[in-house]
């Protein structure tokens, strides 16, 4: 079992204090990698078997440093017998993580302030988690830092301080602690997470819609946007997690496809404001015939008060709808002399005239101009009122007043290709907002059309996203406009050339819209993989719960000379093994429901 440290009353104190708990972020990182994890009361390491069902147990910040002499000698005889520690800046454990504490670095001048920088050092544990096409990009740290020297440990990672410097100390360790291990975060890699993927609220007395772009939300600065951050972090914790004695399970992060493992997943949309209605049927149309999922986001008023939004009439409606497509909202605050009014109650009306007009729910929807307000207010107004999830979040660190505002933009400016939740301030007890972010990642990729020009063609463009969302194994947001789509034949030809750089690859992408995505990731979410009393000391089995209509895959960490026999229900079932990220893989798909995954040593006559 997977696990990450909790308390409540450390929460109510923090919270009341006007500080969050980043130590509950463990559990969305440990969503995003398909773990199924628990959050685990502190006073359970009270008790000599609170840990004795845990086999990886993640300690944050915000909940060490309260440590009994009971909790301490449970921990340290834990991780001897086999355990898996890995801590974030904890504190009062570093006989345990191998490690000795010197100094520290606070947080200056608030929390979402950049306080230093890390680079990975080669080793397994690193291996295949940095950017090959930025290898000289540094992944950045959002939180105090602790300043600490290897005492047994391996050094998987070297920090420096936010302008590059040498710190001439370790960022990441490694401790091989009797049968198990520690490794050690000098930083809060929760509160980093969190912080990449949220940004820093935009305060609400901007009046400007075009100084309310969600890119301000990000706090990235002048550092490379092709890095995925966030990611990157989760991945070499994975690959921690993947260390356990017993072998950890996960669900991979796309859904099977054609009994086939995909590579990638693309997930497509585009907004088309207010018309006309043939630009969308016309892309609709062009995107079916190459086989594509397509998701528009359609406006349905004009200003406050206005019911003149997109003419789209319902049998065009029902067209796209047939093509396979989906239709959302697109949601529009601009009222007279170019002033935003972003309210609960401009929602909730723009919400319902949707569901008048088109008799369905808004899923996934999108801000005009990519605009924000504040932050997490407009994601809690948005699930309040039938939201899936919103597709605001563009990588692109332009504001409305940059000429170059609308040009063509691969990036992470939330530190990630991945879906996250919300999760609320201290204000709101840090509690998580049924919302997924989507972020925009790719956006009008391979020509030049959205700043005027029709006559460049840059499909070089396309070449880096699509690799690095086979290497990663992305969910990756593709932004195309169904006005470039049909107007513009380069944004057509860039398309087309995608397609083909995929086919030339070799590789398989399972292709989306933002609906169906939503639908997938929130179902994984609610499946889960546990271990299962083991029939012999020759076998493993899990018990796996999918939650998804098409089935999901499970992969399972293996040592290089497991030879297995798989069954699923009783019934043998391919494992399709694949090395990556330091370690063999085994891939299991599995249908909706619950079943049973046995791997056994093959039976020697």
């Amino acid at each position: 079992m997977l696990a990450y440290l909790v308390d409540e009353e450390i929460r109510r104190e923090l919270n009341a204090n006007g500080e969050n708990y980043w130590d509950l972020y463990s559990g969305e990182m440990a969503s995003m990698l398909g773990a199924s994890a628990y959050a685990l009361p502190l006073a359970d390491l009270v008790r000599e078997d609170g840990l004795s069902e845990v086999d990886v147990l993640i300690i944050g910040s915000r909940t060490s440093g309260r440590w009994t002499s009971d909790m301490k000698e449970n921990l340290r005889r834990w991780v001897h017998d086999g355990g898996v520690a890995i801590g974030f800046a904890a504190e009062g454990l570093d006989e345990l993580f191998g490690i000795c504490g010197t100094a520290a670095i606070e947080q200056q001048p608030d929390d979402y302030a950049l306080t230093a920088k890390f680079e990975l050092w080669p080793h397994a544990l690193t291996e295949g988690v940095h950017s090959l096409y930025h290898a000289e990009q540094k992944l950045l740290i959002f939180s105090s830092v602790r300043i600490v020297q290897t005492q047994e440990a391996e050094k998987l990672a070297h920090l420096y301080d936010e302008h590059g410097k040498d710190l001439g100390a370790p960022a990441v360790t490694w401790h091989s602690n009797g049968a198990g291990y520690a490794g050690y975060f000098c930083f809060d890699a929760a509160k980093t997470v969190w912080l990449l993927h949220e940004g820093r609220p935009i305060e609400e007395s901007v009046k400007i819609k075009t100084e309310k772009k969600a890119a301000n939300l990000q706090i990235i600065g002048e550092n490379s946007r092709k890095v995925p951050y966030a990611d990157e972090i989760a991945f070499l914790i994975r690959n921690m997690i993947a260390r356990a004695y017993r072998p950890q399970p996960f669900i991979y992060p796309i859904p099977p496809e054609r009994e086939l493992v995909p590579d990638a997943l693309f997930y497509w949309s585009g907004d088309e404001y207010f018309g006309p209605a043939e630009w969308s049927v016309g892309a609709s149309d062009w995107m079916h015939e190459h086989g594509l999922a397509y998701h528009i986001n359609v406006g349905v008023e004009q200003h406050a008060g206005a019911k003149d939004g997109h003419p789209m009439t319902r049998e065009q409606f029902e067209h796209i709808k047939a093509n396979g497509h989906e239709i959302s909202l697109w949601y529009n605050f601009l009222h007279p002399y170019n002033e935003y009014v972003i309210s609960e109650e401009e929602v909730r009306y723009q919400s319902e005239l949707f569901y008048e007009r088109y008799g369905i729910r808004a899923g996934s929807t999108l801000m005009h101009s990519t605009n924000w307000q504040g932050g997490t207010e407009l994601a809690r107004w948005l699930a309040k009122y039938g939201g899936l999830a919103d597709n605001t979040f563009i990588g692109s660190p332009f504001t409305g007043n940059h000429p170059y505002v609308n040009a063509p933009f691969y990036g992470f400016g939330s530190g990630t290709s991945f879906p996250f939740h919300f999760y609320e301030n201290y204000e709101r007890g840090n509690e998580r907002i049924a919302l997924l972010e989507q972020p925009i990642v790719c956006y009008e990729l391979g020509h030049r059309g959205s700043i005027g020009d029709r006559e460049t063609y840059a499909p070089a463009d396309l070449y880096e996203p699509i690799d690095t969302a086979i290497r990663y194994h992305s969910v990756m947001n593709i932004f195309y406009h169904p006005y470039y789509i049909v107007n513009f034949p380069l944004c057509r030809k860039a398309i087309e050339h995608m397609l083909q750089h995929i086919a030339e690859r070799e590789v398989h992408i399972v292709h989306m819209g933002n609906d169906a995505l939503a639908d997938w990731w929130n179902a994984r979410a609610l499946s889960t993989v546990e271990f299962a009393d083991n029939p012999s000391n020759d076998a493993m089995s899990f018990t796996v719960f999918c939650a998804y209509a098409d089935g999901m895959i499970v992969t399972i960490p293996l040592r290089e000379s497991d030879e297995l026999v798989w069954q699923c229900d009783g019934a043998p079932v391919t494992a399709r093994i694949k090395r990556e990220f330091g370690l063999a893989w085994a891939q299991v798909i599995v249908p909706q429901g619950k079943h049973d995954i046995t791997a056994a040593r093959p039976t020697v006559a």
